[in-house]
């Protein structure tokens, strides 16, 4: 069957694409022409960077725009969601994409909006595993923490999505936070994920480290 590629304009409506669909740089899928709706791709759907993947969530009637009939999905771009109706609280999940276990794969690389409500975050991790997004309270939580060649790593989850963090560094564990130095400064990743390295001074004998980041 034909593949279908979203260029500079926008796949919206609702029916059944039996070829592969490629969200490119500057295309958008915009599932239904109201909520809800979903459309039937009877192939593979691979989302871009730089490609916008809009979804419609009415949380009161239990309905959403998604995506079913998948062989497979990549993810790439940006998702944004727009609420119809209802207040998303945490433990709330949505169904997105519909494909067969182990098919999904990739990263959005920006949610608009960055947060779905006032002390929620968005929890993008099940999207590959099952294509669900969900809400969840803010969290992070220390995965590994170790010791290689004179470097010290970490990583984790829990954070919000696309948020900056900074690994703050001092040789006193009881110093005010505002004499702390900044170490590093990234960003969790769409997963809310974290992790970095830094080397060790042999000459410090001690030194903290701790996570910052801004909630919600």
């Amino acid at each position: 069957s034909p593949s279908v590629s979203v260029l500079a304009g926008t796949l919206a409506g609702r029916g059944t694409i039996s070829g592969a669909v490629d969200v490119q740089v500057g295309g958008t899928l915009s599932v239904g022409d109201g909520i809800p709706g979903q459309m039937t791709i009877n192939s593979t759907l691979t989302f871009a960077s730089g490609s916008t993947n809009f979804v419609e969530i009415n949380k009161s009637d239990s309905v959403i725009d998604n995506v079913t009939g998948l062989t497979g999905v990549s993810y790439g771009g940006t998702l944004v969601i727009s609420m119809v109706q209802g207040t998303l609280a945490n433990g709330d999940s949505f169904k997105l994409f519909d494909a067969p276990p182990g098919s999904y794969s990739g990263a959005f690389e920006a949610i608009i909006p960055e947060t779905p409500g006032n002390g929620l975050r968005w929890d993008l991790s099940s999207l590959t595993v099952d294509g669900t997004l969900k809400v969840t309270l803010p969290g992070v939580r220390i995965a590994s923490f170790g010791f290689d060649a004179g470097n010290l790593s970490a990583s984790g989850s829990g954070g919000t999505p696309f948020a900056e963090y900074q690994v703050l560094t001092s040789t006193n564990v009881a110093a005010p936070l505002a004499q702390w130095e900044t170490n590093a400064t990234a960003q969790f990743d769409g997963s809310g994920s974290f992790s970095f390295t830094t080397p060790l001074d042999p000459a410090t004998p001690r030194r903290f480290f701790r996570l910052q980041f801004q909630s919600p």
